[in-house]
């Protein structure tokens, strides 16, 4: 742990910060793309950094340098602030992103939300679904096996293993489309599903059957974050379907929605170890969504650039193609860091927030650059969501964006703009949207501040 003067100071820097934030971006009284953005940043890399200094020696045995720590410090805070930085000239140059609670709430509680949709969603969403049925519906163990806690841990892990190298992105461009389409699309497509569903019965049934297959992929995968993303991004999609927007922390919904997340999770995790208590499963989960992720991230700037040379941009598959470049897999950061302590023979990857890739590939610069990027795209999505009218494929593209961006926190920018779906879905949404003129709806509250929020 760090000492008392420096954890004092850094979490009444962090509430300055988001003092900050909400004066900008409403993100704590208006549920917008900032407000779980911040909560799970708040989460991974917030609460816990002070106490999370030793946890690689503890944890894994692996002591880092105080050079390592230096940086891992110091690009925590530019990051926040940066973050913060891009928002507050959003809004300079955007205006704000205030919605008037009444008015949205009148728009939502219609009989029949407007559907928003050309013919090419249906083909989307059915092209999409295909690609995953195809390529992603891997059977390695029985699901009733599986619920019935009938496997070993080792097993398990196999299992999961097994999974990730027969549905591996990396292995042909179907398997790429179809992560895509799982991870990126799946949230937009079945909260668009959800909010179409009261148009009648065979949207009902699309949006079931999209449901059912996210989860029982999410689940047959072993990867229990994609199912419980799924049920979250529903719970983020009926709260805005009951016509609320304001956030109210004694709204028992938003309360069940956070702690059935974490028992969600803690009931997967006793699939995995059957053998564990529901306590022990309990505190896997919270240190998962914790001192995990700090864990993760620090190696990042042990690693770059004493061990491996700055990256310059090669971390990313996009660039690697568009330079003509061929960089091994295993070379990513994600990857080259668990086998460099563990060996090649260990399968999965270290995810840590998009600044580990971030410096991993361009240091300090990169950093800053990444961090003000994301705060200003997503001040313009919630911008774009302020002023935009109301239809069924509007609320679910602004559920998709908003999980989206919760995903910023464990995975590098170039992953979460393609396979996970902060910029995938928005482009899905402008091919599908429907080009029928309406009227301009959702101007500014009249009687508030536009500077700020309350």
């Amino acid at each position: 742990m760090l000492s008392i003067p420096v954890t004092i100071a850094w979490f009444l820097f962090l509430i300055t910060i988001l003092w900050a934030f909400q004066r900008v971006t409403c993100w704590f009284t208006q549920l917008n793309i900032f407000s779980l953005f911040l909560v799970f940043f708040i989460m991974r890399h917030g609460l816990t950094v002070p106490f999370d200094h030793t946890v690689n020696q503890w944890y894994a045995g692996i002591d880092l340098s105080p050079a390592a720590y230096c940086r891992f410090y110091i690009s925590l805070v530019l990051m926040w602030v940066c973050l913060l930085g891009g928002a507050w000239f959003g809004r300079i140059a955007l205006g704000s992103v205030q919605i008037d609670p009444k008015k949205f709430e009148q728009t939502m509680r219609q009989s029949v939300l407007p559907a928003g949709v050309n013919w090419l969603f249906l083909v989307a969403v059915l092209v999409g679904a295909a690609f995953v049925l195809t390529f992603e519906m891997q059977f390695k163990a029985s699901p009733w096996k599986l619920l019935a806690g009938g496997m070993t841990s080792a097993e398990y892990r196999a299992m999961r293993d097994s999974y990730g190298a027969a549905t591996l992105y990396s292995a042909s461009l179907g398997n790429h489309i179809a992560s895509i389409v799982r991870f990126g699309l799946f949230p937009s497509f079945i909260c668009t599903l959800y909010f179409l569903s009261s148009r009648g019965w065979l949207w009902r049934l699309l949006f079931l059957f999209m449901l059912g297959l996210g989860l029982l992929v999410g689940f047959m995968s072993g990867q229990k974050g994609a199912s419980v993303f799924l049920l979250i991004s529903l719970g983020v999609a009926y709260y805005y379907n009951t016509g609320r927007l304001k956030i109210q922390l004694r709204n028992w919904r938003i309360w069940l929605l956070g702690v059935g997340g974490v028992v969600v999770v803690s009931l997967l995790y006793g699939v995995q170890y059957p053998g564990k208590s529901f306590n022990w499963a309990l505190h896997a989960t919270i240190y998962r969504l914790t001192s995990e992720s700090d864990r993760s991230l620090q190696l990042y700037f042990q690693i770059y650039p004493d061990v491996q040379p700055f990256l310059h941009g090669r971390s990313s598959g996009i660039v690697d193609s568009i330079l003509g470049l061929n960089m091994p897999v295993d070379q990513a950061p994600e990857r080259f860091i668990p086998t460099y302590y563990l060996g090649p023979d260990y399968l999965n990857t270290w995810n840590g927030a998009f600044i580990g890739v971030a410096w991993a590939d361009f240091g300090y610069a990169g950093v800053v650059a990444e961090s003000l990027f994301v705060g200003l795209l997503l001040y313009t999505y919630a911008y774009w969501f302020s002023r935009t009218r109301k239809t069924a494929l509007v609320m679910g593209t602004q559920v998709g964006l908003i999980m989206a961006a919760t995903r910023i926190s464990e995975v590098a920018l170039t992953a979460n703009l393609l396979s996970f779906g902060l910029l995938s879905s928005f482009l899905v949404y402008w091919v599908v949207k429907s080009r029928r003129k309406v009227a301009k709806v959702e101007a500014p509250l009249p009687h508030a501040n536009p500077s700020s929020c309350p």
